[in-house]
Protein backbone atom coordinates (compact mmCIF):
# COMPACT_ATOMS: atom_id res chain seq x y z
CA UNK A 1 0.00 0.00 0.00
CA UNK A 2 1.18 3.63 -0.85
CA UNK A 3 1.18 6.98 0.69
CA UNK A 4 -1.52 8.18 -1.39
CA UNK A 5 -3.30 5.62 -2.13
CA UNK A 6 -5.63 6.32 1.21
CA UNK A 7 -5.96 9.10 3.28
CA UNK A 8 -4.91 7.66 6.98
CA UNK A 9 -6.24 8.05 9.96
CA UNK A 10 -6.40 11.98 10.81
CA UNK A 11 -9.03 14.28 9.28
CA UNK A 12 -8.67 17.37 11.34
CA UNK A 13 -5.56 19.94 12.12
CA UNK A 14 -5.40 22.34 14.61
CA UNK A 15 -3.41 25.59 14.54
CA UNK A 16 -2.57 27.90 17.71
CA UNK A 17 -0.94 30.99 17.17
CA UNK A 18 1.19 32.40 19.94
CA UNK A 19 2.52 35.70 21.15
CA UNK A 20 6.22 34.89 22.25
CA UNK A 21 8.89 37.02 23.48
CA UNK A 22 11.67 36.95 20.78
CA UNK A 23 13.69 38.73 19.17
CA UNK A 24 14.21 36.31 16.33
CA UNK A 25 10.93 36.71 15.17
CA UNK A 26 10.64 40.44 15.60
CA UNK A 27 13.34 40.57 13.25
CA UNK A 28 12.28 37.94 10.59
CA UNK A 29 8.60 39.99 10.74
CA UNK A 30 10.25 42.37 8.43
CA UNK A 31 11.10 39.54 5.74
CA UNK A 32 7.23 38.38 5.32
CA UNK A 33 8.51 34.96 4.77
CA UNK A 34 7.56 31.93 7.17
CA UNK A 35 10.56 29.98 9.29
CA UNK A 36 10.92 26.35 10.68
CA UNK A 37 11.89 26.12 14.24
CA UNK A 38 12.79 23.53 16.75
CA UNK A 39 11.68 23.75 20.56
CA UNK A 40 14.09 21.91 23.19
CA UNK A 41 14.83 21.26 26.72
CA UNK A 42 17.55 21.61 28.16
CA UNK A 43 19.32 21.77 31.82
CA UNK A 44 19.58 25.48 31.09
CA UNK A 45 15.98 25.74 30.44
CA UNK A 46 13.67 25.59 27.23
CA UNK A 47 15.00 27.02 23.97
CA UNK A 48 13.82 27.88 20.33
CA UNK A 49 15.85 27.15 17.76
CA UNK A 50 15.10 29.20 14.44
CA UNK A 51 16.69 27.93 11.01
CA UNK A 52 16.47 30.68 7.51
CA UNK A 53 18.66 30.72 4.43
CA UNK A 54 22.43 31.89 5.00
CA UNK A 55 21.77 34.93 2.62
CA UNK A 56 19.36 36.43 5.60
CA UNK A 57 22.37 37.07 8.13
CA UNK A 58 23.05 40.23 6.62
CA UNK A 59 19.76 41.75 6.74
CA UNK A 60 19.03 41.27 10.62
CA UNK A 61 19.55 43.46 13.49
CA UNK A 62 21.10 40.90 15.40
CA UNK A 63 24.75 40.19 16.90
CA UNK A 64 26.41 37.69 13.73
CA UNK A 65 28.45 36.15 16.16
CA UNK A 66 25.25 34.50 17.40
CA UNK A 67 23.87 32.30 14.39
CA UNK A 68 25.26 29.02 13.96
CA UNK A 69 26.07 28.03 10.57
CA UNK A 70 24.78 24.24 9.35
CA UNK A 71 26.02 22.62 5.64
CA UNK A 72 24.82 25.55 4.37
CA UNK A 73 21.79 27.19 6.44
CA UNK A 74 21.63 29.58 9.64
CA UNK A 75 19.92 28.65 13.00
CA UNK A 76 19.91 31.30 15.81
CA UNK A 77 18.63 29.85 19.55
CA UNK A 78 16.94 32.30 21.86
CA UNK A 79 15.82 31.13 25.50
CA UNK A 80 12.31 30.91 26.25
CA UNK A 81 11.66 32.56 29.32
CA UNK A 82 7.74 30.79 29.93
CA UNK A 83 8.46 26.92 29.76
CA UNK A 84 4.28 26.64 29.10
CA UNK A 85 4.84 26.08 25.29
CA UNK A 86 6.87 22.61 25.55
CA UNK A 87 4.22 21.69 28.01
CA UNK A 88 1.85 22.14 25.74
CA UNK A 89 3.34 20.72 23.34
CA UNK A 90 4.12 17.31 25.50
CA UNK A 91 0.34 17.28 26.48
CA UNK A 92 -0.70 17.02 22.63
CA UNK A 93 1.31 14.12 21.78
CA UNK A 94 -0.06 12.04 24.98
CA UNK A 95 -3.60 12.44 23.08
CA UNK A 96 -3.75 8.53 21.16
CA UNK A 97 -3.91 10.50 17.16
CA UNK A 98 -2.45 13.41 18.10
CA UNK A 99 0.54 14.21 15.85
CA UNK A 100 2.34 17.42 16.01
CA UNK A 101 3.96 19.30 13.49
CA UNK A 102 7.18 21.26 13.07
CA UNK A 103 6.18 24.90 14.62
CA UNK A 104 7.35 28.00 12.42
CA UNK A 105 7.65 31.44 12.74
CA UNK A 106 5.07 33.94 11.13
CA UNK A 107 4.47 37.69 10.95
CA UNK A 108 6.70 38.08 14.30
CA UNK A 109 3.92 34.69 16.28
CA UNK A 110 4.90 31.56 16.72
CA UNK A 111 2.34 28.78 15.56
CA UNK A 112 2.30 25.04 16.68
CA UNK A 113 0.60 22.83 14.21
CA UNK A 114 -1.28 19.46 15.15
CA UNK A 115 -3.40 17.22 12.89
CA UNK A 116 -5.48 14.40 14.60
CA UNK A 117 -8.99 12.21 14.20
CA UNK A 118 -11.76 14.38 15.19
CA UNK A 119 -13.35 11.70 17.41
CA UNK A 120 -10.56 13.06 19.98
CA UNK A 121 -11.74 16.78 19.55
CA UNK A 122 -12.37 16.69 23.44
CA UNK A 123 -8.89 16.10 24.20
CA UNK A 124 -7.27 18.56 22.21
CA UNK A 125 -9.12 21.27 24.03
CA UNK A 126 -8.56 19.97 27.40
CA UNK A 127 -5.39 20.66 26.26
CA UNK A 128 -5.36 23.76 24.32
CA UNK A 129 -7.45 25.32 27.55
CA UNK A 130 -4.44 26.01 30.38
CA UNK A 131 -2.71 27.83 27.04
CA UNK A 132 -5.85 30.08 26.56
CA UNK A 133 -6.08 31.49 30.36
CA UNK A 134 -2.33 32.73 30.14
CA UNK A 135 -2.90 36.80 29.48
CA UNK A 136 -1.77 37.34 25.90
CA UNK A 137 -0.48 34.04 25.32
CA UNK A 138 -2.78 32.94 22.73
CA UNK A 139 -3.72 35.31 19.81
CA UNK A 140 -5.57 32.49 17.17
CA UNK A 141 -6.81 29.21 16.84
CA UNK A 142 -7.84 27.53 13.91
CA UNK A 143 -9.48 24.15 13.59
CA UNK A 144 -10.55 22.67 10.24
CA UNK A 145 -10.86 19.58 8.60
CA UNK A 146 -8.04 17.90 6.31
CA UNK A 147 -7.78 15.33 4.01
CA UNK A 148 -5.43 13.40 4.79
CA UNK A 149 -1.31 14.12 5.45
CA UNK A 150 -0.62 14.54 2.16
CA UNK A 151 -2.91 17.64 2.39
CA UNK A 152 -1.26 19.36 4.93
CA UNK A 153 2.57 18.61 3.31
CA UNK A 154 1.91 19.94 0.16
CA UNK A 155 0.41 23.20 1.82
CA UNK A 156 3.70 23.06 4.06
CA UNK A 157 5.72 22.63 1.03
CA UNK A 158 4.54 25.97 -0.36
CA UNK A 159 6.00 28.27 2.61
CA UNK A 160 8.68 25.94 3.91
CA UNK A 161 10.14 23.58 0.85
CA UNK A 162 9.86 19.81 2.21
CA UNK A 163 12.37 16.88 0.89
CA UNK A 164 11.17 13.54 0.41
CA UNK A 165 13.77 10.57 1.57
CA UNK A 166 12.60 7.47 1.27
CA UNK A 167 15.00 4.34 2.26
CA UNK A 168 14.92 0.78 3.59
CA UNK A 169 16.57 -1.70 5.64
CA UNK A 170 16.34 -5.37 6.36
CA UNK A 171 13.32 -6.97 8.50
CA UNK A 172 16.11 -8.19 10.59
CA UNK A 173 17.10 -4.83 11.95
CA UNK A 174 14.35 -5.03 14.54
CA UNK A 175 13.66 -7.10 17.15
CA UNK A 176 10.22 -8.23 16.64
CA UNK A 177 10.14 -10.17 13.48
CA UNK A 178 6.87 -12.12 13.76
CA UNK A 179 5.14 -8.46 13.77
CA UNK A 180 7.21 -7.38 10.90
CA UNK A 181 5.91 -10.27 9.03
CA UNK A 182 2.59 -10.24 9.85
CA UNK A 183 2.35 -6.19 8.36
CA UNK A 184 4.51 -7.58 5.04
CA UNK A 185 1.53 -10.80 4.77
CA UNK A 186 -1.50 -8.03 5.02
CA UNK A 187 -0.16 -5.10 2.62
CA UNK A 188 0.09 -2.44 5.27
CA UNK A 189 0.95 1.13 5.97
CA UNK A 190 1.75 2.42 8.88
CA UNK A 191 2.83 6.16 10.07
CA UNK A 192 3.93 6.81 13.16
CA UNK A 193 2.40 8.82 16.13
CA UNK A 194 3.06 10.55 19.37
CA UNK A 195 6.74 9.94 18.72
CA UNK A 196 8.01 13.68 20.09
CA UNK A 197 10.94 13.00 22.48
CA UNK A 198 10.30 9.10 21.52
CA UNK A 199 12.70 6.74 22.66
CA UNK A 200 12.28 3.12 20.68
CA UNK A 201 9.32 2.49 21.45
CA UNK A 202 6.56 3.81 18.76
CA UNK A 203 2.94 3.69 18.81
CA UNK A 204 1.90 3.41 14.71
CA UNK A 205 -1.51 3.69 12.86
CA UNK A 206 -1.62 1.23 10.51
CA UNK A 207 -3.67 0.47 7.50
CA UNK A 208 -4.14 -2.52 5.97
CA UNK A 209 -5.59 -4.44 2.84
CA UNK A 210 -6.49 -7.80 4.87
CA UNK A 211 -7.54 -8.34 8.41
CA UNK A 212 -4.24 -8.28 10.71
CA UNK A 213 -4.69 -10.63 13.50
CA UNK A 214 -5.16 -8.83 16.92
CA UNK A 215 -2.11 -9.31 20.04
CA UNK A 216 -0.73 -7.66 22.80
CA UNK A 217 1.07 -5.13 20.04
CA UNK A 218 -1.79 -5.05 18.00
CA UNK A 219 -5.60 -3.59 18.76
CA UNK A 220 -8.08 -2.38 16.32
CA UNK A 221 -9.09 0.91 15.89
CA UNK A 222 -12.24 1.99 16.83
CA UNK A 223 -14.78 3.18 14.00
CA UNK A 224 -12.36 2.44 10.84
CA UNK A 225 -12.02 -0.99 9.26
CA UNK A 226 -8.66 -2.69 8.41
CA UNK A 227 -7.01 0.25 10.78
CA UNK A 228 -4.91 -0.69 13.69
CA UNK A 229 -2.70 0.74 16.31
CA UNK A 230 0.96 -1.31 16.73
CA UNK A 231 3.24 -0.96 19.15
CA UNK A 232 6.86 -1.67 17.60
CA UNK A 233 10.52 -0.88 18.51
CA UNK A 234 12.92 0.32 16.33
CA UNK A 235 16.06 1.04 17.95
CA UNK A 236 17.29 2.39 14.41
CA UNK A 237 14.47 4.89 13.90
CA UNK A 238 14.24 5.98 17.43
CA UNK A 239 18.49 6.92 17.21
CA UNK A 240 17.86 8.50 13.63
CA UNK A 241 15.13 10.45 15.32
CA UNK A 242 17.25 11.74 18.88
CA UNK A 243 20.10 12.43 16.39
CA UNK A 244 18.26 14.30 14.05
CA UNK A 245 16.41 16.58 17.02
CA UNK A 246 20.18 16.96 18.68
CA UNK A 247 20.78 19.43 15.51
CA UNK A 248 17.10 20.75 15.12
CA UNK A 249 15.70 18.63 12.54
CA UNK A 250 12.30 17.76 13.75
CA UNK A 251 11.29 14.44 11.13
CA UNK A 252 7.26 14.75 12.19
CA UNK A 253 6.02 12.29 9.57
CA UNK A 254 7.51 9.20 9.72
CA UNK A 255 5.19 6.47 7.23
CA UNK A 256 6.39 2.68 7.30
CA UNK A 257 5.80 -0.19 5.51
CA UNK A 258 7.12 -3.39 4.55
CA UNK A 259 8.33 -5.10 1.15
CA UNK A 260 10.24 -8.35 0.26
CA UNK A 261 11.56 -8.85 3.91
CA UNK A 262 12.70 -5.13 4.27
CA UNK A 263 11.11 -1.92 5.98
CA UNK A 264 10.48 1.00 4.20
CA UNK A 265 10.77 3.97 5.47
CA UNK A 266 9.51 7.36 4.21
CA UNK A 267 10.29 10.31 5.75
CA UNK A 268 9.65 14.07 4.85
CA UNK A 269 12.51 16.79 5.64
CA UNK A 270 12.95 20.37 5.88
CA UNK A 271 15.00 21.16 2.40
CA UNK A 272 17.52 23.08 3.89
CA UNK A 273 18.52 20.21 6.13
CA UNK A 274 18.29 17.53 4.00
CA UNK A 275 21.99 16.36 3.29
CA UNK A 276 22.55 16.91 7.16
CA UNK A 277 19.92 14.29 7.49
CA UNK A 278 21.46 12.26 5.06
CA UNK A 279 24.49 11.85 6.23
CA UNK A 280 22.92 11.17 10.19
CA UNK A 281 20.93 8.54 8.16
CA UNK A 282 24.67 6.96 7.31
CA UNK A 283 26.08 7.39 10.08
CA UNK A 284 23.68 5.50 12.21
CA UNK A 285 22.63 2.87 9.99
CA UNK A 286 26.41 2.19 10.36
CA UNK A 287 27.00 2.10 14.45
CA UNK A 288 22.90 0.31 15.04
CA UNK A 289 22.98 -2.35 12.49
CA UNK A 290 27.01 -2.59 12.27
CA UNK A 291 27.37 -2.46 8.32
CA UNK A 292 25.96 -0.03 5.44
CA UNK A 293 22.72 -2.00 5.15
CA UNK A 294 20.80 1.27 4.26
CA UNK A 295 19.30 1.39 0.73
CA UNK A 296 18.08 5.35 -0.20
CA UNK A 297 15.34 4.58 -2.87
CA UNK A 298 14.21 8.06 -3.16
CA UNK A 299 15.43 11.97 -2.16
CA UNK A 300 13.18 14.64 -4.42
CA UNK A 301 11.78 17.80 -3.42
CA UNK A 302 7.85 17.11 -3.15
CA UNK A 303 5.63 17.85 -6.15
CA UNK A 304 2.34 16.95 -7.73
CA UNK A 305 4.64 14.34 -9.53
CA UNK A 306 6.31 12.67 -7.08
CA UNK A 307 2.85 11.95 -5.12
CA UNK A 308 2.29 9.40 -7.55
CA UNK A 309 5.42 7.23 -6.31
CA UNK A 310 4.96 7.53 -2.69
Amino acid sequence: MLIHENLGIIDTECVIELNIKSLMAENLKIIGKTFTVFIKKEPEGIFMQTFMDSSLKEKLMLNPDAFQSISGYLSYTEKFENPAILEFMESLVKIKTAMLHQPYLKDGKLYIPVSYRHTFSREISDAILPMTVIPGMVTDVEIHPVGGTLEILQRRNRERPVKVLRFSVSAGAHTDRNLISALEEVDSLGRVVNDYGSGDKFHIAVLTKKPLPLNVSIESIPGMEMAYWVNLESPLLGKLLRKANSRGIYLDINFIRIENGRIIFTQFVPKMMAMSYIQILYNTSLEEIKRNDVAVELVSDLSDYILQYI
